[in-house]
């Protein structure tokens, strides 16, 4: 068409040209639209770790049972928020409002009381009971030795012939001090 010496091929590739660079300008605007759009994406995620997330590391301590750090730190936060004043009240009751406390620490608590509660000797049923808690019993010497969930750092004991009717509550309060 050209060689005929048509402008019809000169007016197409003009109006192709035009589109071509209407395309290239639509690219343009939606790069820089999405560019934008994830910066804007970053800094929100960067306020959502700011607002949404405390981060703590625990060190090489491992949860004896489920959700037991969480557990732990909520019931130090609620014991200090009363201590607290201004700002630092404002944060401990904003945190603890916001996160749930299952009280699972609270009810092994009891139930290691009801179970040594009139403890005077290792019968079937205190031995289950522990044992169903996570404790391992050994018969070494005068008093039974029991170690919680096999660390060794949680080992209590237990006389096999108990005189004493508050040693149970005594031994209880002591495992729920350090354990619980």
């Amino acid at each position: 068409m050209r060689d005929k010496g048509s402008d019809a091929v000169l007016e197409y590739a003009a109006i192709f040209d035009k589109e071509i660079e209407a395309k290239d300008h639509q690219l343009t605007e939606a790069e820089n639209e999405i560019a934008r759009l994830r910066s804007a994406l970053m800094d929100a995620g960067k306020r959502s770790k700011a607002t949404g997330g405390v981060p703590l590391s625990v060190g090489g301590e491992q949860q004896l049972t489920s959700d037991e750090f969480a557990e732990v730190v909520l019931e130090a936060l609620r014991a200090q928020k009363d201590l607290a004043t201004g700002r630092r009240k404002d944060i401990l009751s904003a945190i603890l409002d916001a996160n749930s406390h299952e009280g699972r620490l609270q009810a092994k608590r009891k139930e290691i009381k009801s179970i040594l509660r009139g403890y005077s000797s290792m019968t079937a049923g205190v031995r289950s009971a522990l044992q169903a808690m996570g404790f391992e019993i050994s018969e070494d010497g005068k008093h039974y030795k029991i170690i919680y969930k096999g660390d060794g750092r949680y080992t209590f004991s237990l006389p096999k012939s108990g005189s004493d009717h508050r040693g149970g509550l005594n031994a209880a309060s002591e495992i729920s001090r350090n354990i619980f």
